[in-house]
């Protein structure tokens, strides 16, 4: 599994529920809330790295790059957007 998953799991702070079956194979379940609270971190790494690609190549608010760069940021600021409000991230 990717290192960072793995990170996300930590710190989501999921816990396994492990049991056997009358046959006596394990299984592990995990509660809604952890799997909302796994998906969120999901959707805020998601975010964090749309939000680092933006506002051109000097880094955040450097407004010396080109139109084009410029058209490209508020789209990624649209997108950026649209992916919090879908999730309802805040």
């Amino acid at each position: 599994m990717n290192e960072r998953i793995l990170e996300l799991v930590n710190q989501a702070d999921i816990k396994f529920d492990v049991s056997s079956d009358n046959y006596g194979v394990d299984t592990a379940t995990v509660t809604p809330y952890d799997l909302e609270k796994f998906a969120e971190l999901i959707v805020r790494e998601c975010l964090r790295i749309v939000d680092e690609n933006t506002y051109g190549p000097g880094g955040l608010y450097d407004y010396s790059y080109s139109s084009a760069s410029a058209a490209a940021d508020d789209r990624a600021t649209a997108i950026y957007t649209n992916i919090r409000e879908h999730f309802g991230v805040k």
